[in-house]
């Protein structure tokens, strides 16, 4: 288990700092990795003099733990000189995903309250999880979530939306889960007013519902969609929606009900107050975790424009307050 280069252009990135956040974040990466039969990298940056010793153990000790709970886990270790959000996002730049805790010590401190968390989320190639310290993975050593476990999506009807819809249900096919697909909508503050509700933006938010279920459909038949519309604000109507689920996915772009998603307070407050784990995925992370997980294509003519190239929200614009 010591450094090595890069095993596969898909594997999977976890940075480590010995604290009990980046332990949950190691087992579920870990889990992750079998789910994919996708090799693990294990990270731990250092900065200065002397630390490398250290750093190396820990990691190490690290990959002991993964292959200890899952022996034929391909896991390789990494201690770059760098601060840790450089570090990590470094190492993850091929990576399918870069997993990190949500509380760390040392190299993460201050994880999800402070820079390191915000440059990891808003700055790195692949889409990033975020674990929180109490969810470990069910059922250590088999990889797999059983049945009745669910995986909740947003959606808006962005193209980044659309690949977090992508990225969800191959997920959710993956952990032998449903799809909770949820759209959250409310009217554009006028002059410090809200707009009262109109049939308007509940036909907007049907439609990309609608087409976000077809989408999830055509790329994965046998899956179970539900389906969730709420009027609210997108944070609350989420964290709500994710308070029994094993994953919450969002997209790195968005408009609408996820207006400013990873450029103000949304994507952080979703990330910060989720009862569960949250993805927040790249753009272009769908079409590749999609082909690589049953060798086709998940290509649709109308991906990220609900009705094949019109958006539903050009009807009636779906909003939040950032």
């Amino acid at each position: 288990m010591s450094d090595e280069g890069k095993v596969s252009r898909r594997e999977i990135v976890v940075g480590v700092d010995g604290s009990d956040g980046a332990r949950a974040a190691l087992l579920w990466a870990a889990a992750e990795a079998v789910r994919r039969n996708s090799p693990l990298e294990v990270v731990h940056s250092w900065i200065a003099v002397g630390d490398q010793a250290a750093a190396r153990k820990m990691v190490e000790d690290a990959a002991s733990t993964a292959t200890l709970i899952y022996p034929d886990l391909v896991v390789t270790t990494s201690v770059p000189q760098m601060p840790p959000a450089e570090g990590v996002m470094a190492a993850s730049q091929d990576a399918a995903m870069l997993v990190v805790g949500s509380r760390g010590l040392g190299g993460f401190r201050g994880l999800l309250l402070g820079s390191v968390s915000a440059q990891c989320v808003e700055h790195a190639r692949c889409s990033v999880v975020v674990v929180r310290d109490r969810s470990l993975p069910a059922e250590l050593g088999n990889g797999l979530v059983p049945g009745g476990a669910q995986v909740v999506v947003g959606v808006d009807g962005s193209a980044g939306s659309t690949a977090a819809l992508r990225w969800a249900a191959a997920e959710a096919v993956r952990r032998q889960a449903s799809l909770l697909v949820v759209c959250a909508w409310q009217p554009t503050p006028l002059g410090g007013y809200m707009v009262p509700p109109t049939e308007g933006y509940e036909d907007a938010a049907d439609a990309i519902v609608d087409e976000a279920v077809a989408i999830a459909h055509r790329q994965e038949p046998e899956l179970k969609v539900e389906v969730k519309r709420d009027f609210g604000a997108a944070v609350p109507v989420l964290v709500d929606a994710a308070r029994e689920a094993d994953l919450l996915v969002v997209g790195a772009r968005g408009h609408g009900g996820f207006a400013g998603l990873l450029l103000g307070s949304t994507s952080q407050a979703v990330v910060r107050h989720a009862p569960c784990p949250v993805a927040v995925v790249r753009p272009d992370s769908a079409g590749a975790e999609t082909e690589e997980r049953d060798g086709r294509e998940a290509e649709d003519p109308g991906a990220g424009t609900p009705g094949g190239g019109t958006s539903a929200a050009g009807t009636a614009e779906l909003a939040v307050s950032d």
